[in-house]
């Protein structure tokens, strides 16, 4: 029997992938469980390619459809990968997943990794999914000194056409290896998932917006002076289709920017090359109530 939110509510689902890199590791993901669950998402691969490969295999078989009935699918995906032996037990092979889930009228929203979720309800934001990352307190307190951190740089964007280079940190794993995130999928359990799960409640005349993201997107929104992403930018992410906004942030990691480095040296204005981007994916679900 479906839910009952499709019942009172039409939804529609759209994805965007922008694949820049030779290795393409983003990837977007959306389906029906077995038990007519409606979910949507995006993964996005780091280090080798072992990960992601094994992710898109498991999409296109549809046992990602089953997955996803479990009461914790990035557990139960996480758990997939290790008895298969997806990664070698010295290899830098991952991947975040962020994902909403519809059921009855609850929107589940799951993130585990780097990529984001955010969600408007009636053209207002709602909730914003936190980054785990060196700078998140909470993963801080939870990793404790299971890892070490090295220094390194990041880039922000201050100006619609302005870079600049921001300390940032890596995370040292057991096996020797760093990464980016302080949790994902793969990684030999070195990175072991403990996803954010929240449940947000949809009420019958509610409009609800939800777009996953991967940081090939975040990381070129324009951020204020405490690093929060601004509200026009926000407000882009709610109104632009998942094709509009892959093409508004592609073009924007292709246009000519200033860039400051930490110490403040001024660089003549510069292009990435394609190559040079990150890929990008979108996974926008749209919910509105039933005419």
């Amino acid at each position: 029997m479906a839910s009952q939110i499709l019942a009172i509510h039409d939804i529609d689902i759209t994805t965007a992938l922008e694949q820049n890199t030779t290795k393409g590791q983003d990837q977007t993901f959306c389906g029906i469980t077995p038990s007519k669950k409606q979910y949507f998402g995006v993964w996005d691969g780091h280090g080798t390619n072992s990960v992601i490969q094994e992710l898109r295999k498991i999409q296109q078989t549809g046992k990602l459809d089953i997955f996803m009935d479990n009461s914790s699918p990035v557990c139960a995906i996480n758990d997939e990968l290790l008895v298969s032996r997806v990664c070698a037990e010295t290899e830098c092979s991952g991947s975040t997943m962020c994902y909403g889930m519809v059921d009855g009228n609850k929107l589940t929203i799951t993130n585990c990794g780097d990529s984001r979720m955010f969600v408007f309800r009636n053209g207002e934001l709602i909730f914003a999914s936190d980054e785990h990352y060196w700078g998140n307190p909470k993963e801080k307190a939870r990793l404790g000194n299971k890892i070490h951190y090295l220094s390194s740089t990041t880039i922000k964007v201050v100006a619609e056409k302005e870079m600049r280079g921001i300390y940032s940190e890596y995370i040292c794993m057991k096996n020797g290896t760093n990464l980016a995130t302080t949790q994902a999928l793969g990684h030999c359990n070195y990175a072991e998932p403990a996803p954010d799960v929240t449940e947000i409640t949809v009420e019958l005349t509610d409009e609800i917006v939800a777009v996953a993201v991967t940081d090939g997107i975040t990381d070129v929104l324009i951020q204020d002076a405490e690093n929060n992403i601004r509200p026009d930018e926000i407000r882009m992410i709610y109104e632009l289709s998942a094709e509009e906004l892959k093409d508004k942030i592609q073009a924007r990691w292709l246009q000519e920017w200033l860039m400051t480095d930490m110490k403040g040296q001024v660089y003549p204005p510069s292009r990435y090359t394609k190559d040079q981007c990150d890929d990008i994916a979108v996974a926008r679900l749209v919910m509105r109530p039933k005419l």
